[in-house]
């Protein structure tokens, strides 16, 4: 049942759109109706009606961002605000990441992302569909997505996108991974020396305790300083404290490698 009401759903959104164009403004509007019955259902607990909404936003989304290009760069504040959807622009305005909580989570929370870039001139949008599970144990969780940094490298431009994850309400994972779009695709890159290795991301799981008088949401544990090309990762203690200090991983023209930043005097 579920699945011919989707069927039903994005036959009519393809018929409705291409009637007429619809505006972005005409998006946001559809989009944040659409995600309060997310947040209805959630509240009602009503489990089955929440998949069903849930997907139904899912589609609404990945079409519009597939096909209608002018999204990329349009700012969707409504949506931020009103609906609390994460989208996160890298700083070059052709990479952007939509996050959003599904609410089937409870303190875990269960996000879903669309992936939206310029290649070669042709917008492109990718998604991954989390399916129910036996177990939250087994649910393949997205991330909320806050922030994304470009650095240009010759021909290459890698993208560092900033992940938070929120598994109850002390523990909690903050991450940055490196990537690159080539050829259509949106390809992990291994340019992190670290310890065990190259990698193409740093992470760490932290007690949200110790940071919650922060005033930023989402939290901004891992900076980045796009004038001296460096990422900052905060060290965290045992019992996941987040400390003042941090180990500093400056990009030398081909890798980021880990460096000593002598504090001013």
């Amino acid at each position: 049942m579920k699945h011919i009401i989707l069927y039903i759903f994005i036959f009519f959104i393809a018929k409705f759109s291409s009637a007429q164009t619809l505006s972005c403004e005409e998006m946001e509007n559809l989009l944040i109706k659409s995600y309060s019955k997310i947040l209805y259902y959630a509240d009602k607990n009503e489990q089955d009606s929440l998949l069903i909404q849930n997907d139904e936003f899912f589609e609404r989304l990945k079409f519009y961002t597939k096909y209608f290009p002018e999204t990329l760069t349009y700012p969707f504040r409504k949506l931020q605000d009103s609906a609390r959807i994460s989208i996160a622009s890298s700083t070059d305005s052709l990479f952007r990441i939509y996050s959003w909580n599904t609410w089937r989570g409870g303190t875990w929370h269960m996000y879903e992302n669309i992936y939206q870039y310029i290649n070669k001139g042709k917008v492109h949008a990718l998604y991954m569909i989390l399916e129910l599970a036996d177990s939250l144990n087994k649910y393949p969780q997205g991330s909320l997505y806050s922030d994304i940094f470009s650095l240009k490298n010759n021909d290459t431009t890698y993208y560092l996108a900033i992940s938070n994850n929120t598994y109850s309400n002390k523990d909690c994972k903050q991450r940055i991974e490196i990537s690159y779009i080539e050829d259509g695709n949106l390809i992990d890159v291994k340019i992190i020396k670290a310890k065990t290795g190259m990698r193409n991301s740093l992470s760490f799981n932290y007690d949200f305790f110790s940071v919650v008088d922060k005033p930023e949401r989402p939290l901004k544990l891992i900076t980045y300083d796009n004038l001296t090309q460096t990422i900052n990762i905060p060290i965290v203690l045992a019992d996941g404290k987040v400390t003042n200090k941090f180990i500093h991983y400056k990009f030398t023209g081909e890798y980021f490698e880990k460096v000593n930043i002598e504090k001013p005097k």
